[in-house]
């Protein structure tokens, strides 16, 4: 099963390898197989890398972690933004608390961004086994505007799915489970999971009974002008092969009118693919290439991040008109990263 590798948050010990990882090693497999085109942008490797400060306190304990917490931005995405929280044993019940509307961070988040779970909401509990969460909230945590619904459930359940040990997630208020959710009666008879999507949207044309979901990763922009990703959901028709799916709607880019923007033009073209367990080669036009005869780092990176979010891959080589290209982008362990 995939376990959302990019994005998974880790115990302290695998955190400190995956930060060696990030610090140190390339996407690809080796540089001597493919000649490397160019070094990474200073500013690039920054967002990828942790200041032990962040870290650490001075006795040398784990004082802050970097965790994926979900809002809503000014368009209405839902949108995993990373932020240093403090740690504490339960870390869990601690990234839910701070995305509590007036919790902890609500006054230091960026100005684009809002929470989705309602003021005033408590953890009450929360349970973790066989990959199975239950969480407990308080009775405001039903306090809503109905249009948040969804978009409430989408923050829940991603949130607690980027942890590798879970996989489902059911809700309770005041120890009850729910059955549906009050406002517009969305079911809760299964647990929640990340096939529920997020941000969802439907190719027009194609019966609901003949799609599959591929999540997509596109741009927005916030006041400031600085970019993040914001994944959406998107319902396609049943492919026979999900890369090449994934990467034919990336290059369709966002459907219109949605405020997101594209990571590609739509005359690139996808030459071939093949995938041979964790390795995935994609073999594109030369479309892709900017002014500078390089692929954009944005280009990259989302279609890493579509690419790990719908299969199992874990390596990705990149051929541009059969011929070898590979830059050293280091799969990134969080996303979206803001100071607060």
């Amino acid at each position: 099963m995939n376990h959302y590798k990019w994005l998974k948050q880790v115990t302290f010990v695998s955190l400190l390898v995956l930060l060696a990882m990030t610090a140190g090693c390339s996407l690809w497999d080796s540089a001597e197989e493919s000649k490397l085109i160019d070094p990474p942008p200073n500013d690039m490797m920054a967002s990828l890398e942790l200041n032990d400060d962040q870290l650490y306190s001075d006795e040398g304990t784990i004082e802050n972690l970097p965790m994926s917490l979900y809002f809503k931005d000014q368009y209405g995405y839902v949108v995993p933004v990373t932020m240093n929280i403090p740690y504490v044993e339960g870390i869990a019940k601690q990234k839910l608390r701070y995305m509590v509307e007036d919790g902890p961070i609500s006054e230091k988040l960026p100005y684009d961004f809002t929470p989705v779970i309602p003021s005033g909401t408590e953890i009450l509990g929360l349970n973790i086994e066989n990959q199975l969460a239950i969480v407990d909230f308080s009775e405001d945590f039903l306090n809503y505007e109905m249009n948040d619904e969804r978009k409430l459930l989408e923050a829940v359940t991603w949130a607690l799915t980027d942890f590798p040990t879970v996989d489902q997630v059911i809700i309770n208020v005041n120890g009850e489970t729910l059955k549906k959710m009050p406002a517009q009666g969305i079911p809760l008879h299964e647990p929640l999971s990340r096939k529920m999507g997020i941000n969802i949207e439907k190719s027009e044309g194609v019966p609901l009974s003949q799609t599959s979901a591929v999540t997509l990763y596109f741009l927005n922009r916030t006041n400031d002008s600085q970019n993040y990703y914001v994944p959406v959901t998107r319902l396609i028709q049943n492919p026979d092969d999900i890369v090449e799916a994934t990467l034919s709607e990336l290059i369709k880019g966002p459907l219109q009118p949605s405020g997101l923007n594209s990571v590609m033009i739509p005359s690139v073209e996808i030459i071939n693919t093949d995938q041979s367990e964790d390795l995935i080669t994609l073999n594109l036009s030369d479309h892709i290439l900017g002014m500078d005869q390089m692929v954009s780092e944005e280009s990259l990176e989302s279609i890493i991040l579509s690419l790990t979010e719908n299969t199992d891959a874990t390596r990705f080589q990149f051929l541009i008109n059969d011929e070898s290209y590979n830059t050293p982008v280091t799969i990134p362990a969080h996303m979206n990263m803001f100071e607060m």
